[in-house]
């Protein structure tokens, strides 16, 4: 989840949710012509664009899917795509995986079993998420979260111990309130996926309340409530965000937006205490439990 910085709010350097919905539609037109004319072998989205519940701090998720590396390099409507995106002021760097590195790129991204129940995905030429159900190795998927999850610390933790240690700057605390809400909500992924997996549930879903159903009983109550706590400030600041940019920004607003977000400075924290359980949890009984 991206935090806007208060310079970006003042430059006017975000989009709104339309410009999304039409960033997103116009790269289709691109995609398809890519594969129409073999630069693109296959092409999906996925995440919260397709299904129309962004905000306006949200990316484009892609996933690109080719055969010709000299094809790709040279394409001038990826380099099409990629100024479209820059022209609405979206993030775009999607994965671009060959046809032998697909299972690979799903096994590190770990969105496959949430894509298969988007109801909502444009799909271009060969579906991605198909190629990748055709040639999965449910061990080597397995290998791959355990590897994620002994990187976690390193990968997710001690970035947030070095900037704040270091720096000293509204920014770098926004960087870190970003990176700790980001760490809640990739540990709560991984133990979902780590529970899915081990109980061989048909259903899948990455939420909250998913993770609070299958966790009670295994993580203790009061890191329950942290999650939520992390929840709840995703929510609020989505609206929050949403409503700020349709209306005039000025010194006052911005004021206003960083006392907002320093009221939810204890999440810093509390990140740290949260996955360090659930860490400790996923070691000693998940980790086992699935002979990795």
């Amino acid at each position: 989840m991206k935090i806007f910085k208060p310079s970006e709010l003042i430059d006017q350097r975000f989009p709104q949710k339309l410009d999304i919905k039409t960033c997103y539609e116009q790269s289709q037109i691109l995609i398809q012509k890519m594969v129409q004319e073999g630069e693109l072998y296959g092409a999906t989205s996925y995440g919260s664009v397709p299904s129309n519940t962004h905000s306006v701090n949200s990316d484009i998720d892609w996933v690109f899917l080719f055969e010709d590396h000299n094809k790709i390099l040279s394409s001038q409507d990826l380099l099409g795509i990629t100024q479209i995106h820059r022209s609405f002021q979206v993030d775009f760097s999607p994965p671009i995986a060959t046809l032998d590195s697909i299972t690979q790129t799903f096994n590190n991204l770990f969105i496959f079993q949430s894509m298969k129940l988007l109801k909502e995905r444009f799909i271009a030429g060969v579906d991605p998420l198909k190629v990748y159900e055709e040639n999965c190795n449910q061990l080597e998927y397995l290998n791959s979260i355990e590897t994620y999850m002994q990187n976690f610390y390193k990968d997710h933790l001690e970035p947030i111990i070095y900037k704040l240690n270091y720096q000293n700057s509204f920014d770098v605390f926004l960087e870190c309130l970003e990176a700790s809400v980001k760490a809640v909500t990739q540990m709560q992924r991984f133990m979902i996926l780590t529970l899915f997996n081990s109980e061989g549930e048909d259903q899948f879903s990455v939420s909250i309340m998913r993770y609070n159903h299958l966790l009670r009983g295994i993580i203790p109550v009061e890191f329950l409530k942290i999650g939520n706590q992390v929840q709840l400030f995703k929510d609020n600041y989505k609206e929050y965000i949403d409503h700020l940019v349709i209306n005039p920004i000025n010194m006052l607003t911005i004021s206003e937006y960083k006392d907002f977000l320093l009221h939810y400075e204890p999440i810093i924290k509390k990140s740290f205490e949260f996955c360090i359980q659930n860490l400790e949890v996923y070691k000693s009984t998940f980790s086992k439990s699935l002979n990795l």
